[in-house]
């Protein structure tokens, strides 16, 4: 005879939520037997397989919907779902990689504000060729200043000390 495991066995073996499975039980991805006495979720080893499958999708971040169907896909198709799956990974990496960067700019900037702030003025030579005016209301402004923030400038009067000018540094 087949061995049988409560919900809250699986939830304790698997590390998952009694609510995910149970959540999984109610989207069709595995079929759940009930205990004919309580009506209570009994699992079996082969459910056990086919939960450890499940588990190994989502941990890719396959969606449900395509879930549903990978029981009833065929070698090709399985390889479809996880080529498609390793091009949204790839593409997640390459935007980590891009927000990366920005912060590492940033803090390059940060520690370059910091030095100057404890140097006294000096006359130089900006390392940009003109600045383009900044203007928060409008959008392709705040566009093109999103699309790499390290651009912007603060331009003070120094000669007044309160005129201050909002820019984006560009080379051309």
């Amino acid at each position: 005879m087949e061995e049988h495991y409560s919900i809250k066995e699986i939830s304790d073996l698997f590390n998952i939520p009694k609510s995910t499975l149970r959540y999984w039980d109610a989207e069709k991805l595995i079929q759940i037997e009930r205990n004919p006495a309580n009506g209570y979720r009994i699992y079996t080893e082969t459910q056990l397989i086919e939960l450890t499958d499940i588990q190994f999708y989502r941990s890719l971040n396959v969606p449900i919907q395509q879930l549903k169907k990978i029981t009833t896909f065929d070698a090709s198709s399985l390889s479809g779902v996880l080529m498609e799956t390793e091009l949204s990974v790839t593409n997640e990496i390459e935007r980590l990689r891009n927000v990366q960067l920005g912060i590492r700019t940033r803090l390059k900037k940060i520690e370059l504000v910091k030095y100057l702030q404890k140097q006294l003025y000096q006359d130089s030579q900006p390392d940009f060729d003109f600045m383009i005016h900044l203007d928060i209301a409008d959008k392709e402004s705040v566009t093109t200043y999103l699309a790499d923030p390290s651009s912007f400038l603060l331009k003070i009067n120094s000669a007044s000390n309160s005129e201050i000018e909002y820019g984006i540094a560009s080379t051309n």
